[in-house]
């Protein structure tokens, strides 16, 4: 199985080999293109991210506490 998420553009190329029981083995060439990546943010974004909605949330807390 491949499996996996991507997040680069382009074309490929691997190999596989296998061995099997009696130490016969055979290697295949493949090629794969990805056309369609999952888009990622780099890292400091997701940090302001995080600190903005953690700062939000507090804000929100302040105001609640604030009308009761």
């Amino acid at each position: 199985m491949l499996s996996g998420t991507p997040t680069t553009l382009g074309t490929y190329k691997f190999s596989i080999r296998a061995t099997d029981i009696n130490g016969c083995d055979t290697e295949l060439a493949f090629t794969m293109a990805i056309t369609t990546g999952v888009p990622t943010l780099p890292q400091a974004y997701v940090v302001l991210l995080v600190l903005g909605l953690t700062g939000l949330g507090y804000f929100r807390l302040r105001l609640r506490a604030r009308a009761e």
